[in-house]
C-alpha cells in the first residue's frame, strides 16, 4: 500500500535555531503528530497527536508496516530521518517491512535535492490552484505549548492531502 505521511516536531528551547534559522535536531525535539494518507483509497487521514511520543511512534509504526511506498515533501531529508531517530530515542523498533517501503520525496524529485532551490509545499500546492487553510507548520510550537491539539493534527491532516494532490498530478503528468 503507498502512504503519504507528514510530521510535526517540538522543541523546547532554542537550541535549534543556527544563525537564526531552524535547524532540525531530532535528538533534542520531539514528534508532536504524524500523519498517513493512503493513495490509493479515499478516506481522511489516521492522525496521532499527542505529548506520548512513543506512542505516537507506535501508531504509525502499526499502520505503516504495511506500506510498499512512504511519499512526502521533504520525507527524505526531514521526516524520516526524524522518525528514525525518535525510534531509536525510545527504544521502538522498525519493522523490515518500513525499511524495504520505497521512499517517494517530492521536493527532491522537483529540486534534485538543490538546497538553494526555492519551493515549499506550500509554495507547490498554490501553484496548483489549492490553498492552505491551517496555519503554516512553523507555528505549531505554540499550538502545542497552549494544548491546541485539534490545530496540530488539523494542519498535519492537511500537509497529508495536499501532498497527496501533488502525487496524483505527478502521475497525471507522467512525471511519476
Amino acid at each position: 500500500m503507498k502512504y503519504v505521511y507528514d510530521i510535526e516536531t517540538y522543541c523546547k528551547d532554542e537550541s535549534n535555531m543556527v544563525q537564526g534559522k531552524y535547524s532540525p535536531f531530532p535528538l533534542k525535539e520531539q514528534i508532536i503528530s504524524i500523519a498517513l494518507l493512503p493513495i490509493d483509497h479515499d478516506t481522511e487521514p489516521f492522525v496521532f497527536t499527542d505529548t506520548d511520543e512513543k506512542q505516537i511512534l507506535i501508531k504509525f509504526i502499526n499502520i505503516a508496516t504495511y506500506a510498499t511506498e512512504l511519499i512526502g515533501f521533504n520525507n527524505t531529508s526531514f521526516d524520516w530521518p526524524f522518525i528514525i531517530t525518535r525510534c531509536f530515542v525510545n527504544g521502538i523498533k522498525i519493522p523490515d517491512s518500513i525499511k524495504l517501503a520505497k521512499q517517494i520525496d517530492l521536493r527532491v524529485l522537483f529540486t534534485g535535492n538543490n538546497l538553494y532551490t526555492r519551493g515549499t509545499l506550500r509554495d507547490y500546492v498554490t501553484a496548483l490552484g489549492l490553498e492552505y487553510k491551517t496555519p503554516n507548520g512553523s507555528t505549531m510550537k505554540e499550538y502545542y505549548e497552549t494544548n491546541k491539539f485539534d490545530i496540530i493534527r488539523a494542519h498535519c491532516a492537511e500537509d497529508v492531502i495536499l501532498t497527496k494532490a501533488m502525487y496524483l498530478r505527478c502521475q497525471e503528468c507522467g512525471i511519476l
